[in-house]
C-alpha cells in the first residue's frame, strides 16, 4: 500500500488511470509500521476525482444557473460537482457566498425534494467534510432514547486525531454544545472507547513498546475469554494509544495467535464495542481494505445504509478511492461501480458511480489538448 513494485526502466511510463496499488510487503520495517494510516494518502496520488482544469468563478456561475432552473432534478448540478476535487468544490462554496450572497447548501435545499438520496449526496459534495460530519453525529446523538451508534462508530472509528478535533470543533461551532458531553448518551465501556479516541492526541506520538508487549501477550492467549479484563485491554489497545500502536500490537500478536485480531475482538466482545475495536484495527491494518467491506456491506439493494455509503464514495474520492477499487476487485472479483449499480437507483446511482470512475482519464486529455506543442 505504501511503494510500487513497477518497473524501473527506460523510458516506461507510469499510466495514472492504472488502478495498481502500490504495494509493499506487509511488516517492511518499525518505520512503516509506525506511521499514520493516512499518510500515504497525503498527496492525494491514489484519489479517483483530481483538481479539474477550469475556473472557480465560472463554476460558482454554473451552480447558480442550475439551481435556479424551475423543478430542477439536479443531474447537471451532479456531473459538474463530481468532476470536481474535494478542495476545488470547497472553492466553489466559497465563490459562491462571495457572488450570491448565499450558501449553495441552502439553495439545493430549496431546490431538491428533502427526504432524497440525490440531495444528501450534493449536500455532502457541497459541505466542509467537518461540518458534514459534525451534523451526521448530531443527528445521530440527538435521540436519547435511539442513539444511532453505527453512525457514530463510523465516523469516530476511522479517523485521526486532528480530524475529530476539527469535527469536535465544527459541532461545538454548529450546535453549542459540547460532544464529549452528548456522548454521555451512549452507555460504557464503548462511550469509554469514544472519548479515548476524541481526547488523546496519541496519532503523532512515540509508540509505548512496553505497553505493546502487554497488550499483544494478554490479546495472543489462546485462553482468552469474555470478561471485564478482556474488553478494558481490547478497548485499551485500539482507542487509547492509537493507530501505530494497533498495527505493533497485531504483528507481535501474529507469532502466538493467528486469529484476525479484529474477528477476536468481534468475538470476545461482541455489540457495539466489538464493532468499535474490529473498525479501529482494520482501518489501521488495511485502510482500503476496510473501506471496500464496508461499501460491500452497506450496499445491499432495498436495505442500503445511503449515509455510509455516501460518507466513503464521496469523502475517499479526492483521497485513495484508486486503492479501495483495487482491494474491493481483487476481495470481490466485480468492480466496485457494478456494486453501487445493483444497490442504488438514479442520479444518486450516476453520481455515485461517476465519483468512484474519476476524472483522471478526462482530465489527462484536456491537459494534453491545453499544453502547447514542446
Amino acid at each position: 500500500m505504501a511503494s510500487g513494485d513497477v518497473s524501473m526502466q527506460k523510458g516506461k511510463s507510469k499510466d495514472p488511470n492504472n488502478e495498481e496499488p502500490r504495494r509493499s510487503t506487509r511488516f517492511p520495517g518499525i518505520s512503516q509500521l509506525l506511521r499514520s494510516p493516512m499518510d500515504h494518502y497525503s498527496d492525494h496520488s491514489r484519489a479517483s476525482v483530481v483538481d479539474f482544469p477550469s475556473k472557480k468563478i465560472q463554476d460558482a456561475s454554473q451552480v447558480q444557473r442550475l439551481l435556479s432552473v424551475p423543478d430542477t432534478d439536479g443531474d447537471e448540478l451532479l456531473q459538474l460537482l463530481c468532476r470536481r476535487s474535494t478542495e476545488q468544490r470547497m472553492e466553489i462554496n466559497c465563490e459562491f457566498k462571495k457572488l450570491f450572497e448565499s450558501d449553495i447548501s441552502a439553495e439545493i435545499k430549496r431546490a431538491i425534494p428533502k427526504d432524497s438520496e440525490l440531495r444528501r449526496l450534493l449536500l455532502f459534495l457541497v459541505t466542509p467534510n467537518d461540518e458534514y460530519l459534525a451534523q451526521e453525529l448530531w443527528d445521530a446523538l440527538c435521540d436519547a432514547k435511539n442513539v444511532d451508534l453505527r453512525t457514530i462508530i463510523g465516523i469516530m472509528g476511522t479517523h485521526k486525531w486532528q480530524d475529530l478535533q476539527k469535527i469536535r470543533c465544527a459541532y461545538f461551532r454548529r450546535f453549542q454544545r459540547s460532544l464529549e458531553k452528548d456522548l454521555v448518551r451512549v452507555k460504557n465501556p464503548l462511550r469509554c472507547g469514544l472519548l479515548h479516541i476524541l481526547r488523546n492526541e496519541v496519532d503523532n506520538r512515540p509508540v509505548d513498546m512496553n505497553k505493546t508487549k502487554k497488550h499483544s501477550a494478554f490479546l495472543g492467549r489462546s485462553t482468552i475469554e469474555r470478561g471485564e479484563e478482556t474488553t478494558k485491554v481490547f478497548m485499551q489497545a485500539a482507542c487509547k494509544y492509537g493507530f501505530a500502536h494497533m498495527r505493533v500490537v497485531d504483528l507481535a500478536r501474529q507469532k502466538i495467535n493467528f486469529e484476525p485480531i479484529a474477528d477476536a475482538a468481534q468475538r470476545l466482545l461482541g455489540g457495539n464495542e466489538g464493532a468499535l475495536v474490529a473498525t479501529r484495527f482494520r482501518i489501521a491494518l488495511d485502510e482500503p481494505a476496510y473501506y471496500a467491506e464496508t461499501l460491500r456491506n452497506s450496499c445491499q439493494g432495498m436495505s442500503t445504509d445511503h449515509a455510509t455509503v455516501i460518507r466513503i464514495v464521496a469523502g475517499r474520492s479526492s483521497i485513495d478511492m484508486q486503492d479501495i477499487k483495487v482491494a474491493f476487485r481483487n476481495k470481490y472479483h466485480q468492480t466496485l461501480e457494478q456494486w453501487l449499480r445493483g444497490g442504488t437507483v438514479g442520479f444518486y446511482q450516476d453520481g455515485l458511480v461517476r465519483l468512484t470512475h474519476g476524472n483522471r482519464a478526462e482530465v489527462d486529455k484536456l491537459t494534453l489538448v491545453q499544453k502547447p506543442d514542446s
